[in-house]
C-alpha cells in the first residue's frame, strides 16, 4: 500500500535567470520551495535559516520531550538540495531585506538579489521584562535546541513553572508531569472558562497545578539561577526551571521599506503580497476573506497548519496564478491522550455553547458572535472538527439561531458534511 505519492517538480534550469528569496526554514518556507517546483518554476530558489537543520516538525516538540531531529526533519538537505534543486543555506541570519532594492543581504556581509522574495521568519517568543527576567533557568521553546535543554529538566524530579495560557503551556505541563517533574504551573484559561477548568482539573490529576488569574511580578534566584516565580498576590513558587509560554512577536524587524502593523506583522492583501511591493510576499497578518465569516478578517494565526497553507498560497502566487487564500483555520493539541481538535476562528465570542460531556472530555464547544457560529473545538467527537471546516468551506454552517430552533446540532451538521463530500 502507498502512504503518500511525491508530486513531480521541475529541476533547476540554468538557462531561466529569475531568482525567488526565501528567508526562513520553517513549514511554510519549505511548502513554498515544493509548491514552486510543482507548479513548475525553474529558476533559483534561496532558502536562508539561521537553524543548522532542515525545515522539521516543530509542533512536536512541545508534546514529545525525546523527539529525536532525525524524525522530525520534513525533508532532509540532501532532498532539499538533490531533488527539490533548492539552494539550501543553514546557519545563515538574515540582516536585513530591502524590499525596494529586492535584496538580502546576511550577517557575514553576503548579499543576493532577487526577483521575487518571500518573508517567513516566524516570530520570536516573548519574554517578561520585570526583576529576575536575566536568571539563568528561564527559558522559550521555539527550536530544536531549546527541546534538548528543556528536556533534561524533563527527566529530573524538579518543580517546573510554566508562565502562559495557550496550548503550547498546556502541552509543556501535560510533557513535564509525563516526563518526571513535580509540578507545573500554567496560568490561565483557554477555550473559555468551563472547558479550562476541565482542562484544569484533567490535568491536575497528572501533578500539574494551576494558579489562574495571577501574573508573575518577579523572578527570585540563587547564584545566578532562577529559585522562584512570584505572582501578583504575594505568593512564591518554587521554581527549578521557568518556562515562558507567553506568545511570540513576529520576526519582521529584518524588513526594510515596508510599514509594519502595531503588532509588528506585515500587512498582506489575499495573495499574500505586502500591498506596497508585489513581488513582495509575507507568511503573516492576512486579509482573510471567507463566505463562512461573510466579512473580511484581518489577523495573525500561529498555527502550524495555516503557515504550510499560506507558504503553498504564497508559492502559486509568485508564479502569477493568482490563488486568494481562503482557507479555514485549523489547529489541533494532545493532551496525555486526549485530543482536542479546533476549527475556525473566533476572538471575544458572545457565547460558548457546550455539546456532550466535560467530564468525560467528550465533548463539542460552539464559539458564538454576532449570531453566526464561527469556530467549534472537539474533544472526543471526531470527525466533528473536520465537518465543521466542511460546512464552512460551502457555506453550509448554521446560524445560531437556526441551532437554538434545533434545526441543526453537530451530529447532523457531521452527517451533512459526509454526504456533501462526494457531491
Amino acid at each position: 500500500m502507498v502512504d503518500f505519492i511525491d508530486v513531480p517538480m521541475a529541476k533547476r534550469d540554468p538557462e531561466n535567470k529569475t531568482v525567488i528569496g526565501i528567508v526562513g526554514g520553517g513549514a511554510a518556507a519549505l511548502t513554498s520551495a515544493e509548491t514552486l517546483r510543482q507548479e513548475g518554476f525553474t529558476g533559483r530558489i534561496l532558502m536562508f535559516t539561521e537553524e543548522p537543520h532542515a525545515p522539521y516538525d516543530r509542533p512536536v516538540l512541545s508534546k514529545n520531550f525525546n523527539a529525536k531531529i532525525d524524525k522530525l526533519l520534513l525533508r532532509t538537505p540532501e532532498w532539499l538540495t538533490q531533488e527539490a534543486t533548492v539552494e539550501f543555506l543553514p546557519n545563515t541570519k538574515v540582516k536585513h531585506v530591502d524590499v525596494r532594492k529586492k535584496t538580502i543581504v546576511t550577517e557575514n556581509g553576503e548579499s543576493y538579489n532577487c526577483d521575487k522574495i518571500l518573508i517567513a521568519t516566524g516570530g520570536i517568543p516573548r519574554r517578561l521584562k520585570i526583576p529576575g527576567s536575566d536568571l539563568r533557568n528561564i527559558e522559550v521553546l521555539r527550536s530544536y535546541n531549546d527541546l534538548q535543554r528543556l528536556a533534561i529538566f524533563g527527566k529530573l524530579d524538579q518543580n517546573v513553572v510554566i508562565i502562559g495560557s495557550s496550548f503550547i503551556g498546556m502541552e509543556l505541563a501535560a510533557s513535564f508531569a509525563k516526563n518526571g517533574a513535580k509540578e507545573a504551573h500554567p496560568f490561565e484559561r483557554v477555550l473559555g472558562a468551563r472547558i479550562g477548568q476541565q482542562l484544569a482539573g484533567f490535568l491536575n490529576q497528572k501533578k500539574v497545578v494551576f494558579r489562574g488569574g495571577r501574573n508573575v511580578v518577579k523572578f527570585h534566584g540563587y547564584s545566578g539561577k532562577v529559585t522562584g516565580a512570584e505572582l501578583n498576590n504575594g505568593e512564591i513558587l518554587q521554581a527549578d526551571l521557568v518556562v515562558l509560554g507567553v506568545g511570540v512577536v513576529p520576526n519582521t524587524e529584518l524588513v526594510q521599506g515596508v510599514e509594519t502593523l502595531p503588532d509588528r506583522s506585515l500587512h498582506v492583501d489575499p495573495f499574500m503580497q505586502c500591498a506596497i511591493k508585489a513581488s513582495i510576499y509575507a507568511k503573516t497578518s492576512v486579509v482573510h476573506q471567507s463566505p463562512w465569516m461573510q466579512r473580511c478578517l484581518c489577523s495573525r494565526i500561529e498555527h502550524w497548519d495555516v503557515a504550510m497553507q499560506q507558504g503553498r498560497i504564497a508559492a502559486k502566487n509568485m508564479m502569477g496564478k493568482m490563488a486568494p487564500y481562503d482557507s479555514i483555520p485549523f489547529f489541533w493539541t494532545m493532551l496525555l491522550g486526549k485530543s482536542i481538535r479546533y476549527a475556525g476562528y473566533c476572538v471575544n465570542p458572545d457565547e460558548i455553547v457546550i455539546e456532550g460531556n466535560l467530564k468525560d472530555m467528550e465533548f463539542a464547544a460552539l464559539y458564538v458572535k454576532n449570531d453566526q457560529i464561527q469556530a467549534v473545538a472537539t474533544c472526543g467527537k471526531d470527525p466533528a472538527a473536520v465537518a465543521t471546516i466542511e460546512a464552512m468551506r460551502r457555506n453550509l454552517l448554521p446560524s445560531y439561531l437556526e441551532y437554538q430552533l434545533g434545526l441543526m446540532n453537530v451530529e447532523q451538521l457531521v452527517r451533512v458534511a459526509q454526504v456533501m463530500r462526494f457531491r
